[in-house]
């Protein structure tokens, strides 16, 4: 596998920036978890038993070991009915790669 990589990712009332990100297969993800809004925010992924809770103005840190294939998806349990969720979408592996970020806002 590949070096770790990292990640900034922006909570804020109803909403993850960035929604989905691209990683490779199987890599280690520092992600490092911004709750920007006023309410309170999970950054919850169930495949892969992570659920921190943030309050607003928080930040947070999380590794997130990705599978071989296939997405890990996450949400905010509190706010996940008003669309607050997104992916990781695995890719191939390739040494070094970083994740790349997209948003759906």
């Amino acid at each position: 596998l590949g070096d770790a990589t990292t990640l900034e990712m922006e909570l804020d009332d109803e909403y993850f920036e960035p929604t989905f990100v691209n990683a490779p297969a199987g890599a280690t993800v520092t992600v490092t978890l911004h709750n920007e809004g006023d309410l309170p925010h999970t950054f919850t992924i169930d495949d892969l038993g992570i659920d921190e809770q943030l309050s607003g103005g928080q930040t947070k840190t999380v590794e997130v070991t990705l599978p071989d294939s296939g997405n890990a998806a996450f949400y905010c349990r509190f706010h996940v009915s008003s669309g607050m969720q997104g992916a990781f979408v695995v890719s191939g592996a390739s040494e070094g790669q970083r994740p790349a970020a997209t948003s759906m806002r």
